[in-house]
């Protein structure tokens, strides 16, 4: 396995040549390519769409943008805090622009969504091979590009979790293969690709952050420097952009959302409906409201540090928490999404199967982790990507399945370190016995 010392030596073409050179990986890699392409194809062609919650406000908001209404969306949720009020900022609208675009180009047909969501699993299921490859070699990248392509949770939901998840791993795998501090261009492609993870999702802020936490010991100042403008300019452009115009239309500074203070203050103990009500009574909008109960949640915060700290560490775990299957069908609206009469019933049974290999990866990668730290290989660019990420997310916002999935390809490759390691001493255990039993033949 690689140090983390000699990352600084690898290359992208580098690494693509040595994957060229080696059949054997080669070969394995496409079929497992392959393989995921036409699971997920088989479920695509079986999913319905079900318009509801989130999948529902990104179909509106692309919706809109495309037919020129601007981009918000008008509440219809049972919810009363929400009810009748329109949303101008409260998701990026990365997503609902990425929607709006297949759309326009393809037809107002959700499965055409879908068929994006299945291009982005596919560049991350060679994301996840070329990071593992680069990082441990040819064994740990097949065994973690496998058991990415059992995957399939998110294809079929047209959420922002597939590209967030696909826009994560890339910036990983420029993390492990190109320094961004030492290559202009590659911090250039590392800034557009974060600000894109920005404009999904706001908590991708903290992919900015990344490159600062790899050594770079041989960059020159100057170097460095332009470099980390590089990085930074395409988000500072964008998020510029976005908090000008959420000015004029809210009247408020709002840098990246309107969801921290709603999403976050029933972990804080604040009544968020009538909270949200009392201040829509008083003709509030969704970034004034926001506001208040940002302002509030700090107050709860700084008056109960103990408190506070105890949340941290309960956000942590439930980022990694596996709720039972009753519970992420329900949520996630599987029996609603394989529904149709024409839907064979295998085709539903097998995807919801394919729930269990979320212990069995978490197992795998908690045992690669600890193998990792045992050989001292754990800080890598791959694990302080993981670490931050996570620390960041517990401060932001509460954990879930959902917000777990950009981290999955991650996972696969602490699991496939494990597996490797068990594959090797298998076959080693194999080739003793062997020898042991030519040895009393003779």
């Amino acid at each position: 396995m690689k140090s983390s010392t000699e990352l600084n030596e690898v290359s992208v073409a580098r690494v693509v040549r040595r994957v060229v050179a080696d059949r054997i990986a080669l070969c394995c890699f496409l079929w497992i390519l392959l393989f995921s392409c036409v699971v997920r194809i088989i479920f695509i062609g079986h999913a319905e769409w079900v318009p509801i919650a989130d999948t529902r406000d990104y179909h509106v908001l692309a919706w809109n943008l495309s037919h020129g209404n601007g981009y918000k969306e008008l509440s219809e949720v049972a919810r009363p805090a929400y009810q009748g009020l329109t949303f101008y900022a409260y998701r990026m609208p990365g997503y609902p622009a990425m929607l709006a675009a297949v759309y326009t180009l393809f037809g107002w047909v959700p499965r055409h969504a879908m068929y994006l969501n299945l291009l982005a699993e596919l560049w991350t299921s060679c994301c996840v091979f070329l990071v593992a490859f680069c990082l441990f070699g040819r064994k740990v990248a097949l065994f973690s590009q496998a058991l990415w392509s059992f995957q399939v949770l998110w294809v079929t939901a047209l959420m922002s979790e597939t590209v967030f998840t696909t826009l994560l791993i890339t910036l990983a795998a420029i993390l492990v293969m190109e320094q961004p501090l030492r290559s202009k261009g590659w911090a250039l492609v590392y800034g557009m690709v974060g600000a894109a993870s920005v404009f999904i999702r706001p908590v991708g802020v903290v992919v900015l952050v990344f490159p600062l936490l790899l050594r770079a010991r041989q960059v020159r100042c100057r170097t460095g420097m332009i470099c980390l403008l590089a990085l930074l300019l395409p988000s500072a452009i964008g998020i510029g952009l976005w908090i000008q115009r959420n000015y004029r239309v809210l009247h408020q500074f709002v840098p990246l959302t309107t969801q921290f203070g709603p999403l976050d203050a029933p972990d804080f103990g604040i009544d968020f409906e009538s909270f949200y009500l009392t201040l829509r009574t008083q003709g509030r909008n969704e970034a004034e409201i926001n506001k208040a109960l940002t302002q509030a949640i700090l107050q709860r915060a700084l008056a109960d540090p103990l408190g506070a700290a105890r949340l941290y560490v309960i956000r942590i775990r439930d980022l990694f928490g596996l709720p039972s299957l009753s519970y992420v069908e329900q949520g996630l609206i599987w029996p609603q999404r394989f529904s149709g009469s024409q839907v064979p019933t295998w085709v539903y049974a097998v995807y919801r199967r394919m729930y269990y290999q979320y212990p069995l990866v978490y197992g795998l990668a908690l045992a690669g982790l600890i193998l990792l730290a045992a050989q001292r290989k754990l800080w890598n660019g791959l694990t302080l990507a993981f670490v931050v990420y996570v620390m960041f997310h517990a401060v932001v916002s509460r954990g879930t399945i959902r917000y777990a999935a950009p981290l999955y390809p991650m996972l696969c490759v602490f699991a496939g370190v494990s597996l490797a390691a068990g594959w090797t001493r298998f076959v080693s255990l194999g080739r003793t016995m062997r020898m042991r039993q030519i040895q009393r033949a003779r």
